[in-house]
């Protein structure tokens, strides 16, 4: 069954000077499994509010079912202080709610009871609400007591839940889901990837975590440059066929170029032609028999018409400029993928970069972590894993003796030279620009610099502002590329990809992959770490993992 469809859609916000989205259209029935997918600030989180009515069209038509009804978990989960989760998820019932209130009054004046006010709950659908709290509960793997927990106090997984939880109460038809593993630990995004592929409710998502797309879709949507691509299966196949279109148009690109190119030479011989007509003499010489002079013979061309000529030559230079036009705005769509290449001035001597040893750490009187034990070898990449709270950004400042350890000892290389990136602390001067703040020309030249701004997406209209100018998120950024330009020959980095989209974390990888020094980072972006890690530290497990294979098959995820 039809749920929504969307036709020729177009939509600009008032402060922009371009459209955002622009005629996209499409269709949602009550089988679909949709993963949205797109750079930062392409209009994804727009086109799930105009979905959900919070937006208007420019243009176009939206046309919803009668029996469509639409859940939506936002980014930013519920804060509200004081606010139990039970009074949180009966907040969408507010007239329900105080039908409940009233009820409960009564319940407990039972020689003053108002039996009507028993009816009135039940007529509105108060049992079966209560019943469908306790279902959804259930189905989420979440018990009675959960109710009564402070909606502040719960964890981004916990709170994310409690989101799910208070849109399956509505009855929803129509899940939106935006970037629903922001602020998630690796167990949570598991434990929603499971219960995406096992719901049986349709659903719209947008995120950045390619086997959360891969293992829960089956339709991705790209949204590029205003436009709506639609592809059937899920994040693999989506990437393998942007892989053969690239290839395909870069074919189509290189003909046109040689098309181009023979159709200048053309040209180029038409003038010269046009030219040397014009240069004919108009009279020729007349022998005395009569006859032309030999110098003139073969000049009957003369009589062809120069201007003609080279109306024609002008005629397909035009087509030639018209055709260079149309392909340099192709261009930017068959640009050749970039590549990161991270600098190391001084490669480390020794084999050993650094050495744990039982390392413990208190917080609030509790053990945070304790006899921590492992070594990193010279070239080895070592991912920190663990749940929220199990200390992972704690333990890469112990190591960068930025917190005082309890117990335990730490010991790094004289030769070590190390560059530490925290994704909640940039460390960087608000009134110096972002190309400024990191190209060190000793290091690297400014080219290399640019290229990995913009692969990690700040884009030449960023280089040169002050970062005091730039959105968080940018400057998290910014503060990574500073990080992996220092030339250092160690990199510790906690949670590199957190505010990356899909193709920053590809280029990432890649750079990392090919660095040619030791690398120490904490992330719970599964994929990320397969590709990077030729190690696994779980800070929850306190185990060390020869490979990613061996900790993943230990931690069991499906």
């Amino acid at each position: 069954m039809l749920l929504v469809k969307g036709d020729k859609i177009t939509f600009k916000y008032e402060s922009q000077t371009h459209e955002l989205l622009t005629g996209v259209s499409f269709s949602v029935d009550n089988h679909s499994r949709i993963g949205v997918v797109g750079k930062n600030g392409s209009g994804k989180s727009t086109l799930l509010k105009i979905l959900l009515g919070e937006l208007r069209p420019i243009t176009g038509h939206l046309q919803a079912s009668s029996e469509l009804s639409v859940g939506y978990l936002r980014q930013v989960q519920p804060q509200d202080e004081g606010l139990t989760v039970l009074n949180y998820v009966w907040s969408t019932r507010p007239k329900l709610q105080a039908i409940k209130k009233t009820l409960l009054v009564a319940e407990s004046n039972p020689e003053h009871q108002d039996w009507s006010v028993f009816a009135e709950y039940e007529e509105s659908g108060g049992y079966d609400f209560e019943v469908s709290i306790e279902k959804n509960l259930a189905q989420l793997g979440l018990d009675s007591s959960f109710l009564q927990r402070n909606v502040q106090s719960l964890s981004g997984g916990e709170k994310t839940k409690v989101g799910l939880l208070r849109i399956l109460v509505t009855n929803p038809s129509l899940l939106l889901l935006d970037e629903p593993t922001n602020n998630l630990d690796m167990d949570s995004i598991e434990w929603l990837k499971g219960y995406l592929e096992a719901t049986s409710l349709p659903f719209i998502l947008v995120s950045h975590d390619r086997r959360l797309l891969n293992e829960s879709v089956s339709e991705i949507w790209e949204i590029e440059k205003g436009e709506l691509k639609i592809y059937s299966g899920d994040y693999n196949f989506f990437n393998k066929a942007k892989d053969q279109k690239y290839k395909s148009d870069l074919e189509q690109f290189k003909q046109q170029q040689n098309k181009i190119g023979q159709l200048q030479s053309a040209a180029s011989v038409r003038r010269v032609d046009a030219h040397r007509m014009q240069n004919f003499k108009p009279t020729r010489s007349i022998k005395n028999n009569g006859g032309l002079c030999k110098k003139d013979e073969g000049s009957g061309s003369a009589q062809a018409n120069p201007a003609k000529q080279m109306r024609a030559a002008k005629a397909v230079e035009k087509r030639i400029q018209l055709m260079i036009d149309r392909e340099e705005a192709k261009k930017p769509w068959i640009e050749k993928k970039r590549k990161m290449d991270l600098p190391v001035i001084n490669p480390c001597k020794s084999k050993t970069v650094v050495k744990v040893k039982e390392l413990s750490l208190y917080y609030d009187n509790k053990i945070l972590f304790s006899n921590v034990t492992f070594a990193v070898e010279r070239g080895q990449r070592l991912a920190i894993v663990g749940s929220n709270g199990s200390g992972k950004t704690s333990l890469i400042q112990t190591l960068n003796s930025e917190i005082q350890h309890d117990g335990g000892d730490y010991k790094w290389s004289p030769t070590v030279e190390k560059s530490v990136f925290y994704q909640e602390n940039t460390d960087l001067r608000d009134d110096m620009t972002v190309l400024d703040s990191v190209w060190n020309p000793e290091v690297v030249e400014q080219s290399v610099a640019r290229t990995i701004l913009g692969s990690l997406g700040i884009g030449e209209n960023l280089i040169g502002r002050k970062i005091a100018q730039l959105s968080p998120g940018e400057k998290v950024k910014v503060a990574l590329a500073k990080s992996v330009l220092s030339g250092a020959n160690t990199l510790v980095l906690d949670e590199p990809t957190n505010h990356l989209e899909i193709q920053g974390r590809e280029m990432l990888e890649g750079a990392l992959q090919d660095y040619g020094g030791t690398l120490i980072f904490a992330s719970h972006d599964v994929s990320f770490i397969e590709k990077v890690s030729t190690r696994v530290f779980d800070l929850s497990l306190n185990q060390e993992f020869d490979s990613f294979e061996e900790w993943y098959d230990v931690k069991n995820f499906t």
